[in-house]
């Protein structure tokens, strides 16, 4: 009997999750619904060196350590709370010169699965791995016939989207020379999805993307879109015309240069194309972005008056799993302008409009048309709102929960071509 055809009703999951990951919403969830039996992670903001690193305002606000702060863990018991120092240890080594440091996150994904695949799967019968941070975890539960289930949280083309971009359009960056990491990335998908009894995917964006890759074509997965635990409290959206918002990291994978071009065409029309984000000085100062006004990195409470004054809030992606930003901006009443990349609930005139991917006159006169059209604009904020109502926290639980229990998953078709059927 293989470790998918026990699926029990009440699951006793164990999470393997490195970082924050929507704010630590997946092992959260399993303790309310009473499925998590332990949650193993990475440094954090309560225990170990991190919590104390964290309270150190000279350390705790500067460079690799600067998040340690926010990983606060809201919702899970420490008691089943079990971490690992090891990779805040790598960049502190690095940092003082004292040793081999942090050279690269496929390297510390590595150090964290070997970690935690040892501790073995003592009172578990399901492993929630995240991608990237699982293949000898999977591989050791299998081996202990527990049932393993990996959150595939973006397409695993997204290297080949971004190297193709950068092919089209260089000198905005720099391009992977080393074609054996590339291969490696495809390696550990290919492993991940080889030790995989299900593939969670947050769109049918990232089915396609597993598709693409042979030993996936016969597993079952489950489509569960994320939800949002973000509120505004009722306060609705008062947009500013002509105030176009962009939030997450300024890149080609976003398809910042695409906003930059739409930018260009709209210059002489009084727009604000407004940038929340991370961004490097080779985009800022790139001149396809020249339009564009970057505001670096918003504190979150600023980040909620940029939603709710955005007349129209723009993600024109080229590869996503299901974008958080986008909730966001639905969260808060505001229409939204994406592509089907984006991986999100947004459809045509149902919350926003969806545009093609690397399509810089499609963006141009959806942003036109939506703040142009006072009314179209304010019937797609009305939608927003039954919109959000589906996709809160809560409902994103439910979703989860019937994934994990559910004993006929969907099944990725041996023609990849059926999906888009």
């Amino acid at each position: 009997m293989s470790s998918i055809d026990h699926i029990k009703a009440t699951p006793q999951v164990m999470v393997a999750q490195i970082g924050a990951r929507h704010h630590y919403a997946i092992p959260r969830m399993l303790e309310e619904s009473g499925h998590l039996s332990a949650f193993h992670t990475d440094a954090n903001a309560v225990k170990g060196l991190g919590k104390w690193l964290s309270k150190m305002p000279v350390i705790g606000s500067r460079g690799a350590f600067k998040n340690l702060g926010q990983r606060t863990l809201t919702g899970v018991p420490r008691g089943k709370v079990r971490h690992t120092d090891a990779l805040l240890w790598r960049r502190i080594r690095g940092a003082l010169h004292l040793g081999p440091g942090y050279e690269n996150y496929i390297e510390d994904d590595y150090l964290f699965d070997a970690i935690i695949a040892a501790r073995g799967f003592e009172g578990v019968d399901t492993l929630y791995a995240m991608q990237k941070h699982g293949t000898n975890i999977l591989e050791a539960a299998q081996a202990a016939g527990v049932r393993t289930v990996v959150d595939v949280f973006i397409t695993p083309m997204c290297h080949h989207i971004v190297e193709e971009e950068r092919a089209r359009y260089p000198g905005i960056e720099l391009s992977c020379e080393d074609k054996a990491r590339l291969e490696l990335e495809d390696e550990r998908t290919r492993r991940e999805i080889d030790h995989a009894d299900l593939l969670l995917c947050p769109g049918m964006n990232v089915v396609e993307g597993l598709a693409n890759f042979p030993n996936a074509r016969g597993k079952a997965y489950a489509v569960v879109p994320y939800g949002c635990g973000v509120s505004f409290g009722g306060v609705k959206n008062e947009p500013v015309t002509g105030r176009v918002l962009f939030a997450g990291t300024a890149d080609l994978r976003k398809g910042i240069h695409y906003l930059g071009m739409a930018a260009e065409q709209l210059a002489s029309e009084g727009y604000d194309f407004r940038v929340a984000g991370n961004v490097s000085d080779e985009v800022r100062n790139h001149p396809m972005m020249s339009h564009l006004n970057f505001l670096g990195r918003v504190p979150r409470e600023e980040m909620r008056e940029e939603f709710l004054k955005a007349d129209v809030f723009v993600l024109p992606t080229l590869a996503e799993g299901c974008a958080s930003v986008v909730h966001e901006a639905v969260m808060a009443g505001c229409p939204v302008i994406t592509t089907n990349a984006s991986g999100t609930m947004v459809a045509d005139g149902r919350g926003g409009v969806i545009v093609p991917e690397r399509d810089p006159d499609a963006l141009t006169e959806a942003i036109q048309a939506v703040v142009k059209d006072r009314d179209k604009r304010n019937e797609l904020a009305a939608s927003c709102e039954d919109l959000a109502k589906e996709f809160t926290e809560d409902s994103w639980s439910e979703r989860l929960m019937e994934a994990l229990t559910n004993p006929t998953p969907e099944i990725i078709p041996a023609d990849p071509n059926q999906l888009k059927a």
